[in-house]
């Protein structure tokens, strides 16, 4: 006689998936996690919406030029946060970056993409640039920066108001677990204002546009101001 489960067996089944799936959820994000700073909102924002101003910085790109927040202004350019040793969500984010770099590009050059390593002291510009290269990067548009692990911190957590971790800012860190990063991608517009948070990972659907569109679709509309 074939075995039936009862409603207890299916409960007890039940939890169990739960269980296992929170379980995957939580050590298949190790490393990373999705924590600005006191924006937990949808990826839509409104024409209105100014999140903060981005401060001025200097550091360094994947060519080993000095690079500034200069470099941007007059620009609409979208943020996002990686590091090169990541095992988890970092593939991920870098694989969405590509593709709103892919879907805007008809803006051409007036709107850029970024992305900050929160592992400076092993992401070098030589590590980033074939970082860069895994992902067919067009760092004519794309730039990937590193330099003082201080100021990346001050510029990712005071300036962008992304969480970010490590053991010790001014050692090079030998356990990646150890690194932490939020997971959310910004807009900035032309004159250096945060307008959004967008979570690339969410695909959309039901008429509900994916993360990566909506990040687009605002980036075409501020580029038009």
């Amino acid at each position: 006689m074939a075995y039936v489960p009862n409603a207890t067996s299916r409960l007890r089944g039940g939890l169990l998936l739960c269980c296992l799936l929170v379980f995957l959820g939580l050590t298949g994000l190790a490393g990373c996690k999705d924590a600005h700073e006191g924006h937990d909102h949808d990826s839509i924002v409104a024409d209105d919406s100014i999140y903060g101003v981005v401060p001025p910085f200097e550091l360094v790109d994947q060519n080993g030029e000095a690079f500034s927040s200069e470099s941007l202004r007059g620009k609409v350019w979208a943020v996002g946060f990686i590091f090169t040793r990541c095992p988890s969500i970092c593939p991920v984010l870098t694989a969405l970056m590509k593709e709103v770099e892919t879907s805007s590009a008809t803006l051409g050059q007036e709107f850029q993409l970024v992305s900050f390593s929160v592992d400076p002291t092993y992401d070098t510009p030589a590590v980033l640039k074939d970082y860069a290269g895994k992902y067919g990067a067009n760092l004519e548009r794309w730039t990937f920066l590193t330099g003082d692990p201080g100021a990346v911190e001050k510029t990712v957590v005071e300036g962008l108001k992304i969480s970010m971790g490590r053991s010790d800012v001014a050692q090079e860190v030998v356990d990646v677990d150890a690194v932490f990063h939020g997971t959310k991608a910004l807009l900035i517009d032309k004159d250096m204002q945060i307008r959004g948070y967008y979570s690339l990972e969410d695909r959309g659907g039901f008429a509900k546009p994916s993360g990566v569109e909506q990040l687009v679709r605002d980036a075409k509309r501020f580029a038009k101001k």
